[in-house]
Formats: C-alpha cells, structure tokens, sequence
C-alpha cells in the first residue's frame, strides 16, 4: 500500500513538473532572438532545481517535457536533431550540472557562503556554454539558421540559458521549494532541507515597517522598469542599468534570499513589459547581457551580507551564551581591568562575598583580598602586568561585606591585544572554605591519632620492659633450679616452665623492637664485629631446634666477604634469627641454606648479600606483599599450626632498611621460600689493612 502510494506520489509530482516545464517553455517563445533559441529559457532554471531537489530519477520526466515542448511549441518534428540530439544534449548538460550540486551540498540552501555562490555561478555557466554549443550546432544542422551565425547564436542561447540558471534556479531552491515541501511533507524530497531559521517574535511595528519596505522595493522595481520600457522607448537601452538600484538595495536589507527574490521579479518584469511595449532583436540580446550581469551581482551581494548576517549571529549567540553562562555559572567569576579593578561580577560571586555587582565595581581585587594575602596577589599580578606570566592558579584569602574571611582557588588568565598589552583579566573563584575546615581538622585529627600511636607504642614498650625484668629473673631461677637434684617429674616441670618463659620473653623483645620502630626510638649501634661469628652464633642457638625438627642446615660465606666489619652486628644476628628461624619452623623435613655474598664495595663500605632458602611449605603468590605488613601472616591457620605473632619479618623489614638495604620474597607453595636481604656495612681498618688492593681509611692521614 505504501509503495503504491509512493508510486503515485512520484507520478503528481513528474507530471506537475512537466505541465510547468513546457508552460514556462512557451512563455520564452515570444524572446526568440534565432530559431529555437530565446533570450530567456526559465525551464532550464527549473529543471536543475528540480533535479537537484527532488532526484536524478526524474530525468525520464525532464526528457518527457523537452520532446513534448519541442513538438508543441517549436513544432519539431520527431527525425530533427533538434529533437532527436537536442533535447537529450540539454538533459544530460543540466542533469550533470544537479548531480555535481546534490554531490556538494548536503541541503538545500546552502548557496549563502560567497565561496558557494561563486561555484555554482561558474557550474551554471559551464553547463549552459556546453548545452548551448551543441544545441545551436543542432539548430545548424536542421537547416533552420546559417552556418556562419553559429557564433553568436550559440553566445545568445549560453547568455538566456545562463539568465534563467542564475536568477530563476537559486529563487527556486531558496524560495518555492523549502516551504512547499513543509507544506506537502519533507518525505518529497532525497536532499534534506536545511533546518528553519530561529528568529525570535518580532513587534507588530517592526513588522509593518518590513511590509513597507518590502512594498517599497517591489515599487522600485516596477518603477525601473517602466522608465526603461515604457517611458523613452526610444533611448530604453540607456535606462537599462537603473535595475541595479533595486536589485542591490533588496541584496544589502535581505541578503541573498531576499536578492534571489528581487532578481526574479525583475528578470520575469521584463519579460512582462517586453510583451507590453515590444522591441527589437537587437535589444533582446542586450538585454540579457545586462539581465545576466544585474544576476550576479545580486547573487554576490546577497551571499556577502547573508553571511555577514549569520557571523553576526552566531557572534550575538556567542555572546549571549558566555552571558548567560557568566551570569548563572554556579562558581564564581570576575573580569578586571590592567589596573586591578573589577568590571564585571556573576551572581554567585555577589553570594559568596556579600556584595552587589555594582559595589563590586567600585573596588579593586586587592580590595577584597584578605590583608595577609595582599603582597602575595601583587607581586603575582605585576608578573602578569609585564608579560612574564599570562594566568595562575592559587589559594588566597577573600574578605566578605560581613568582614569574614574565606578561602578562595583563583584561577586567572589575561586576555591581551595584538601587541602584547593585557586587556582584561578573567578568573574563576571557587569558595573552598569547607575544605580548608575539613583538612583542618583532618590534620587535628591526624595529629591526635599520632599522639595516641605514640602514647600506645610508648606504654607497650615500657609495659614490655617492665615485664621483661622479671621474666628474667624467672628464667634465671628456673636454670638455676635445673642444676640441682631433681627427681623426673620435678625436672620435667622446670622444663616446661623455661621452655615457655623462654617464648613468652621472646615475645616481649618483638613487641618492646616494634613498639620502639613505631616510636621512632629504636636507633641502631655500631660498632666492629665479626660477620661470620654472627652467623655461627645464630645456627648454635637454633640447631637445636633445627635437630628436633630434623631439618639440615649449612651456611656458605664467599671468601670475598671480609669478616671484621663495622656495623650493628646485634640486629643483624636479630635478622638472621627472625628468617633462619621462620625457615626452620615452617620445613617439615628438608633443608635451610644461608649464604653470603659481597653484591658491592668501595673502600669504606660493602654491601653484603645474604640469602636465606628453605624447602618447607613456601608462600601463596597473593599473600607475598603481605608478609612484611606488621600482624600478618600468610594464612591465619598459620599462627594456630606454627605459633607467632605476626611481627617478626615486618621488624626484620624496619631494620634491614635502617641498615641502609633492602629485602625481597620468592616462593613455590609446596616447594619452599627463599629470604634475600642487603646490609651496607663499613669496613674496619683491620680489614682494610688484609685485604690487597683496598686502601684503608683514612691511608692519608696515617701517612
């Protein structure tokens, strides 16, 4: 059904077409300058704004209406080139010309820009120099004028063809054809319309001044040409040029639509009084020379003031949108002179300090700028003066109407003239006085946690050294009660007793080491010592445990590594008894290796190198960033399976980096960890003294 209805619709539309096409080819029949060509042919103007508009699919229609027109109006017979090559040379001139159009143009009306009107100008003129050539040549070969008119015939038909194109087929495209598609429904057309002009209600007098004036200039055209027809027949070629009056008067009030308007009524007002008072050939030919002119130059004029007009108005909607945005921006916004004064203020700058627009252009910036924020805001402000500096951003200080001070960001930026000189400033105020209040207290708060850290780092280091004490004691006891005669049961309690002593002390020491490193007073002591005696003392102590386990272990020192260093050999023995230790306890049955390398040295200081592998039951790839965070451990079955508080390796983190190194993590669940840390220790000069080829410290002193 639709399709049928779409069918019939293209069909009214064809035959509308073609009843006004051979219509319109009548009318230019009186205009005949040679046989079969006019000084005026509007069915040219119409066929390239049909076309253009409506599709190339109605070029079926267009050779429809030539053949009809060229039998009714030329009576052509159907074996005459005119009629056989003529006709589907003019189809196929204009159709080109359309289908070049509706390639460029996205919508109608879009003749405005100059740039435009000028392609279409040099299109139309192309087009109908080709179709006039080889129409004329057509005429020739009909026998119906001679071979040696040929040249001017064929100027003449280029010239009415040309007219028609340039006054009649922009009228058609800017004018007839928008409304009447809105009209009828935009479905009609296969090149969109462009979108309706938003103009806003306008008076009942502007609107009787508009009709006057448009009555006006419709007079000023009858009026021309009366005094160019009717008035002096005998000298109407002199008066011809009084048609640029009008034409240039409509182009500057209404622009190009207005001009493409004028240019019609005056081209088909001179048809009109050519019918009434007739002249010669000769003028015909002038005539549409001059007509062609008065066209363009209509044509050109238009397109400038309309696109002045549309710079115009897209300049006052520029303005009126940075306007608004200035006036209703929910921050706060100021324009000042070069000399700091304020010349402009939003709403929401009035609300925030208090004042209105009017008292805030009685006063500089600096006058609103809090007292301690003054020298800064100048010195800021004299750099942007001299060009150093074009904007900048910072916190100040504002003073309110009331005499409150807020906290203001400014961001500025100077607008300057060709020459370099400043000449205004923009800036855009954000009232920041919560935030400023909430870091405030932020901080306040801060602090007070910190204070309660310390306090609490503070009383679990002295509780812990208050219990330390007499843990000791009991420790010393109880080694002194196994050294006498016991029976089993009795030993075997005193045992007991020191075994958890011995635990329970060792807790004390992680939480008084950790309490201390959170109080920041846990400082290392150097002194000299033997870095292998270290490590032989830490496997002494945990061999026995090792043994009870049945876990092996070796240690491989390089011989590069010197064994008299300077350092804290205390913390590192404490290190190596937190990882040596935790290898052990979790390796069920394998091995623990340590080994010590030299990674670098100069002639004071080596960094060593020392790593820790066991075979036991290794680290989850998601849990290794966690094991060095105080209270952690791997899984939280863990601490009830192997015991622990979770404090040991994130101590033993603290004091590898307070020892200047660095410690990492690799691990295969079910295959084992291994521990790799780094001290930089300094060198003893006994050391230095051993080992050939580095120079002691101090060498040039003793020398």
């Amino acid at each position: 059904m639709m399709r049928r209805s779409a069918r019939l619709e293209r069909t009214v539309i064809g035959v509308a077409f073609v009843i006004v096409y051979v219509a319109l080819d009548r009318s230019s029949v009186y205009f005949q300058i040679w046989t079969g060509i006019s000084a005026w042919y509007p069915p040219a103007g119409l066929a390239v704004a049909f076309l253009t508009a409506f599709g190339l699919s109605y070029v079926p229609w267009m050779l429809l209406a030539g053949l009809i027109a060229g039998m009714l109006d030329y009576h052509l017979r159907l074996s005459s080139y005119q009629l056989f090559l003529g006709i589907p040379i003019i189809v196929c001139g204009y159709g080109g010309a359309a289908a070049i159009l509706r390639h460029r143009h996205r919508t109608l009306k879009e003749y405005q820009p100059l740039h435009e009107v000028l392609f279409y100008v040099c299109l139309a003129l192309a087009a109908s120099f080709c179709v006039g050539t080889a129409g004329t040549w057509m005429v020739v070969l009909d026998h119906l004028m001679p071979r040696e008119n040929y040249l001017r015939a064929a100027l003449n038909w280029w010239a009415g063809d040309a007219v028609a194109l340039i006054c009649f087929a922009p009228f058609l495209q800017i004018v007839v054809i928008p409304p009447l598609a809105r009209f009828y429904g935009d479905s009609v057309l296969t090149i969109p319309l462009a979108a309706a002009d938003r103009r806003g209600a306008t008076s009942a007098r502007t609107q009787i001044i508009e009709m006057l004036e448009i009555g006006a200039q419709t007079a000023s055209i009858a009026i021309a040409l009366w005094l160019a027809f009717g008035w002096d027949s005998t000298h109407r070629d002199e008066l011809f040029y009084l048609f640029f009056l009008p034409i240039i008067w409509i182009a500057v009030r209404h622009g190009l639509q207005g001009a493409s308007i004028g240019i019609a009524v005056l081209n088909f007002g001179a048809m009109g009084m050519l019918q009434l008072f007739p002249t010669g050939i000769g003028d015909f030919a002038l005539l549409q020379m001059l007509m062609l002119i008065v066209s363009l130059t209509g044509l050109c004029l238009g397109a400038v003031i309309s696109q002045q007009r549309q710079t115009e108005e897209c300049l006052r909607e520029s303005e009126e949108r940075f306007r608004l945005g200035f006036e209703e921006g929910p921050m706060g916004m100021l324009m000042s002179s070069p000399d700091r004064r304020i010349t402009k203020a939003n709403r929401a700058m009035e609300v925030m300090l208090g004042y209105t627009e009017e008292e805030l252009r009685s006063k500089t910036f600096l006058d609103i700028t809090h007292p301690d924020d003054r020298d800064e805001t100048k010195r800021i402000s004299e750099t942007i003066k001299h060009g150093s500096r074009s904007g900048y951003q910072l916190e100040k200080r504002y003073v309110t109407k009331a005499g409150a001070a807020i906290w203001v960001r400014l961001s500025t930026s100077t607008i300057r003239d060709a020459a370099g000189n400043p000449l205004y400033g923009f800036a855009l105020v954000e009232n920041i006085s919560g935030r400023k209040q909430a870091e405030a207290e932020m901080i306040r708060a801060k602090e007070a946690a910190e204070a309660a850290n310390r306090a609490k780092s503070e009383f679990l280091a002295n509780m812990s050294h208050e219990i330390r004490t007499p843990m000791n004691g009991i420790l010393g006891m109880t080694e002194l009660a196994l050294d006498t005669s016991l029976n089993r049961e009795q030993r075997e309690y005193l045992t007991l007793v020191q075994s958890s002593g011995e635990t329970l002390l060792k807790l004390l020491n992680d939480i008084l080491d950790f309490s201390k490193i959170e109080a920041g007073k846990l400082d290392l002591e150097p002194a000299q010592f033997h870095l292998r005696t270290v490590l032989a003392q830490t496997l002494k102590i945990l061999a026995r445990y090792a043994e009870e386990k049945k876990v092996a272990i070796s240690c491989l020192v390089r011989p590069d590594v010197p064994d008299q260093l300077v350092g804290d050999g205390a913390r590192l023995g404490q290190i190596l008894m937190n990882l040596v230790g935790n290898a052990i306890k979790f390796t069920q049955d394998g091995e623990v290796r340590i080994e010590a390398w030299v990674e670098n040295q100069s002639d004071t200081e080596v960094m060593v190198h020392i790593t820790v592998r066991d075979t036991g039951i290794g680290i989850p790839s998601d849990k290794l960033s966690l094991i060095f965070d105080a209270f952690t451990q791997a899984d939280t079955s863990t601490t009830r399976r192997f015991g622990g508080t979770g404090l040991g390796l994130s101590i033993t983190k603290r004091l590898v980096e307070m020892m200047g190194g660095r410690i990492s993590v690799e691990s295969v669940p079910g295959r084992g960890s291994t521990f790799q840390f780094t001290v930089k220790l300094e060198r003893s000069e006994a050391d230095a003294h051993a080992i050939p080829g580095v120079a002691p410290r101090h060498r040039e002193e003793r020398q």
